[in-house]
């Protein structure tokens, strides 16, 4: 199918951003129940293999959402509600995986700097976990997770920067100058990992489209929580996600 630039509508444009936020969720919520099916330890390479591949095409459709988006919050700066988004553009692979490599490893460091955040605090004052104990267990489980946001922001930036590869090496079975390469294996908890990131950002982009802002707030919001700015643009944008979603975004501003 020949793809074409299109001359859309803002709200077109913005319906696109819809479709594609749904279908990235579709698509991660499918392989974290191919995950579900499993074990760690009792995983089957196929289905690992399967939920990858999924993934991996869904990080794909990000990268096409993160551009699409950026598209139309360039637009509202300049004051524009008709433009043409290149199709052509948003279907060359390398360019859609640098920008979600980019943009997810971003998040990640974010991630990973919250736990430091909640570290930081349990330290400062253990009693607001309630024991001693109880603040033991939760300094363990952030350092826990702070070590696995950090491989899996490096994870990321791997696929981004090699995305073309990735996607040929996870879905064929290739003949490399003198022996055949299976697909690599992939470990279930990068993945579970992977499908908690992708069912995130298209939460955030659904909800947010649902309050109906303009996109640059998202887009300057996104930049500075980054940076560990809490603007209020940020206030903004978190609010937004927590009227729109409270089951994934709804805690306290604590």
């Amino acid at each position: 199918m020949t793809k074409t630039p299109v001359d859309c509508s803002y709200d077109q444009g913005k319906l696109g951003c819809q479709l594609i936020a749904t279908h990235i969720l579709e698509l991660a919520e499918t392989s974290h129940a191919q995950l579900l099916t499993l074990t760690p330890k009792g995983s089957s390479p196929g289905v690992l293999r399967s939920v990858y591949v999924l993934n991996l095409i869904a990080y794909e459709e990000t990268g096409k959402l993160f551009k699409m988006w950026q598209t139309l919050a360039d637009w509202e700066k300049a004051g524009k509600k008709e433009a043409i988004i290149h199709f052509d553009q948003l279907e060359d692979h390398p360019s859609k995986g640098n920008i979600f490599g980019e943009l997810c490893s971003r998040m990640m460091d974010f991630a990973e700097s919250m736990m430091d955040v909640i570290c930081k605090a349990i330290n400062e004052d253990p009693a607001m976990t309630g024991t001693p104990e109880a603040a033991a267990v939760w300094l363990e489980i952030c350092s826990v997770l702070r070590n696995a946001y950090s491989l899996h922001r490096d994870r990321i930036q791997v696929i981004g920067e090699n995305f073309k590869d990735e996607r040929e090496a996870a879905m064929n079975v290739d003949w490399r100058v003198d022996h055949w390469v299976s697909p690599k294996p992939q470990a279930y908890e990068m993945l579970l990992l992977d499908c908690f990131l992708l069912e995130t950002i298209s939460r955030a982009a659904k909800a947010y489209l649902a309050g109906g802002l303009n996109l640059q707030i998202a887009v300057k919001a996104l930049s500075d929580m980054s940076q560990e700015v809490v603007s209020e643009d940020t206030k903004t944008f978190m609010a937004v996600l927590q009227k729109h979603d409270p089951e994934k975004f709804g805690f306290s501003e604590d």
